[in-house]
């Protein structure tokens, strides 16, 4: 049996659950929206929400501002009746208790509508729920055709897309006399379809490949070029310990070998960090070697002083001219480390510019590839319909079977 016919075959064998995916999925196609609408309406909500609160506050304070308005005329009219003048204070606090009264009908108008707002809240979530419930379904479901796609097309797909490409003008015969027992079944659509969701999915694992590398490098790197200033700050701390202690009878590493030990091993682990950036991401700029060795100072702290009964020349000594030139030496790589710095400062600027544009381009290619697969989906869905309703209407019909004749259909065309 050809691929196609097996595909057919395959298609048929499956449509009764293929049926029931189908219809599940339809019955649940506008649960996204639905579910995307009720997200913007609790938003709404809740702004409105902290629109009450804000002014429920506001009326308080308005109301206690009255309350204490009102008790203090009530107190000035009691003050006022030992001179016979509490007639005078009458309207003041009648239209001082019309306000306050004014006021708290207001706040409670508010703290009323805030309760509303806070029931619709706690309605809308419970259907919120309930909606990503069936999202949940809804997804599950797509996943499972999507599978059973996968199942039946796959090989098909990849079988013809090794093989010689079918060309109509090789078989216009054999298409001629046997045209009204073919299978009317256009799979170059759905060769077309996956080859344009594996290109955009290739798009979409390259692009996230990159911001991952990339992401990691920024980190990798700053933590490298914090290794090289503390590196930089042993060679300095030995530099003054040196200049400030140091004798020519001492020697050179007498006062800077821990510093200068400490040093190589902090350049040791940024150049590995740095190496570890650069697998990820070539376009990091590589570094000169910036461990220093400090053999020939190690062997200048392991003579001994001269005694009074040694010479001066005695071969033993720290050589004064060595010494200088291994201090040149320690200076001169501290000028390295420090340009060492200013590159990987460079190439984190680097790297956090690459991050901003692959966060930019990801989403875009992430809707190409939902493009494309949903693509793929509609055109795998239209064949499925169209195999098994020509296979039902033939069936019907008295006529050969449409696996028999898609088998004659792909010998002619070179599938089988």
């Amino acid at each position: 049996m050809s691929t196609s016919a097996a595909v057919t075959h395959a298609i048929l064998s499956n449509d009764s659950y293929h049926a029931e995916l189908v219809q599940s999925i339809d019955a649940l196609n506008n649960i996204p929206a639905a579910l995307k609408e009720q997200l913007n309406y609790m938003r709404s909500l809740q702004r409105q929400i902290e629109g009450a609160r804000a002014s429920i506050e506001m009326k308080r304070e308005m109301t206690v501002a009255k309350r204490r308005a009102m008790k203090g005329s009530l107190i000035r009219k009691t003050a006022s009746k030992l001179v016979g003048r509490a007639d005078a204070w009458s309207a003041v606090i009648e239209r001082e208790e019309n306000e306050y009264v004014e006021a708290l009908e207001t706040e409670m108008q508010q703290r009323a509508k805030l309760v509303t707002l806070e029931t619709m809240v706690d309605e809308t979530s419970q259907t919120k729920l309930s909606l990503e419930t069936k999202l949940s379904t809804l997804q599950t479901l797509q996943t499972d055709l999507s599978s059973l796609y996968s199942r039946v097309f796959t090989q098909f797909t990849q079988e013809s897309s090794s093989s010689t490409p079918w060309s109509p003008s090789s078989s216009a015969s054999s298409a001629s006399t046997s045209s009204s027992m073919e299978l009317e079944v256009d799979w170059e659509l759905e060769l077309e379809a996956h080859e344009a969701q594996k290109k955009a999915q290739s798009s979409v694992l390259s692009l996230r490949s990159q911001l991952l590398a990339n992401q990691n490098a920024a980190t990798w790197l700053a933590d490298a070029k914090d290794l090289l200033h503390l590196s930089t700050r042993y060679i300095e701390e030995g530099l003054t310990q040196h200049a400030r202690w140091g004798t020519v009878k001492s020697g050179l590493a007498f006062h800077m070998d821990r510093e200068l030990r400490e040093a190589m091993k902090a350049c040791t682990r940024a150049e590995t960090l740095v190496n570890e950036a650069r697998s990820g991401e070539p376009l990091i700029q590589p570094l000169p070697p910036l461990v220093l060795r400090v053999e020939d100072c190690e062997s200048s702290a392991s003579r001994p002083e001269p005694t009074e009964n040694e010479s001066s020349s005695d071969p033993r000594a720290p050589d004064s001219s060595n010494r200088q030139s291994l201090l040149n030496k320690i200076k001169t790589h501290k000028s390295k480390l420090l340009t060492a710095q200013d590159l990987i400062s460079s190439d984190i600027r680097s790297s956090n510019s690459r991050i901003q544009q692959l966060k930019l381009v990801l989403p875009w290619a992430e809707e190409t590839l939902k493009e494309a697969e949903d693509e793929l989906m509609r055109v795998r869905r239209e064949i499925w319909d169209v195999v098994v309703t020509q296979s039902t209407d033939e069936s019907e019909s008295g006529q050969t079977p449409a696996r028999f004749r898609q088998c004659y259909r792909c010998l002619d065309h070179g599938y089988g």
